[in-house]
């Protein structure tokens, strides 16, 4: 009895903590075997979206969008999985810098389909419609150089006026 009451309760991770451990085990699965542990979508329909890629090429997440498989939600949210990214359903006003809306010329943030939303010590944290399409504006991302904004020229030009 007393082995009993010495023992720790156990202990139940929080929300946030279990998201995180669950996270790290889907980063950089392919997205099919994600979808199967988020979103329920079965062996079958994954074989049959596969078929379909291998015949008529695409991408495997709007191929099962296609066929009904899962919703774009689930793919968004399995592809943020597998690139240890955020995923935000929704983008308030208030998350968004004004400041930074300014330094990003809105050419390039349409075609790169992006929005700077803050600024944390020196790396812009952007939301992205399609993170595999657009480069977000940090020195360990690969982008052309032609299409990287010159953020930090234009941080300085900013600072002179």
């Amino acid at each position: 009895m007393n082995d009993v009451l010495r023992q720790p309760p156990p202990v139940t991770p929080s929300p946030e903590k279990a998201r995180l451990a669950r996270a790290r085990t889907l980063l950089g699965r392919p997205i099919g075997e994600i979808l199967k542990a988020i979103a329920g979508l079965t062996e079958e329909k994954l074989e049959e979206a596969l078929a379909a890629q291998a015949e008529k090429g695409g991408r495997l997440g709007e191929i099962l969008v296609g066929i009904k498989a899962v919703s774009e939600e689930d793919v968004a949210k399995a592809l943020a999985a597998q690139l240890d990214i955020v995923y935000l359903p929704k983008i308030s006003a208030a998350s968004v810098s004004p400041h930074l809306v300014k330094l990003v010329p809105i050419n390039f943030a349409k075609q790169a389909r992006i929005l700077p939303l803050s600024l944390e010590a020196d790396t812009v944290v952007l939301a992205a419609a399609d993170r595999s399409r657009s480069c977000a504006a940090s020195p360990a991302t690969q982008c052309e150089p032609a299409d990287r904004p010159r953020l930090d020229d234009r941080r300085r030009d900013q600072q002179r006026l």
